[in-house]
């Protein structure tokens, strides 16, 4: 089975998070490894992806004090340009990770503290490298 479908079929099971919420759903698998098996945030509805379809991120917990943070291209064919940026908070500063390159997959994992609230900030580029099919940044978690 393809990263893709896992994906799809966790997003399809956890469709009734969305809005989010902090009530944990088990994954089927995830790029995080290690003791992240529990989905702690997902968000289908990125910041500038107009159809709701081109990414996804879910941020997996494991009882670590950490939690695990994975943006998904959703995007048929090869590798696009990501950008994907966490901060513990609300803000820019120390803690924060970033992975930026061409992937088709996923761009992270990221992982940073568990504060109860982390911001993200997501860049996804089409193949041709001409137009950015998401661009924004949102905030979650309770302690936001």
């Amino acid at each position: 089975m393809n990263m893709k479908t896992v994906v799809a079929g966790v997003f399809a099971l956890a469709a009734a998070l969305l809005p989010l919420s902090a009530a944990p759903a088990q994954a089927a698998s995830n790029p995080c490894g290690g003791p992240y098996q529990t989905i702690a945030y997902v968000d289908g509805r990125l910041p500038g992806d107009s159809g709701n379809d081109d990414g996804d991120m879910v941020a997996y917990a494991g009882g670590t004090g950490y939690l695990c943070v994975v943006f998904y291209n959703g995007t048929p064919g090869g590798a696009n340009e990501m950008y994907f940026n966490v901060c513990p908070g609300k803000t820019s500063g120390s803690g924060c990770g970033t992975d930026h390159g061409d992937y088709a997959t996923y761009a992270g994992p990221i992982r940073i503290t568990d504060t109860g609230c982390f911001t993200a900030a997501y860049m996804l580029r089409n193949e041709k490298d001409t137009t950015w099919l998401i661009n924004g940044k949102r905030s979650y978690g309770p302690r936001c």
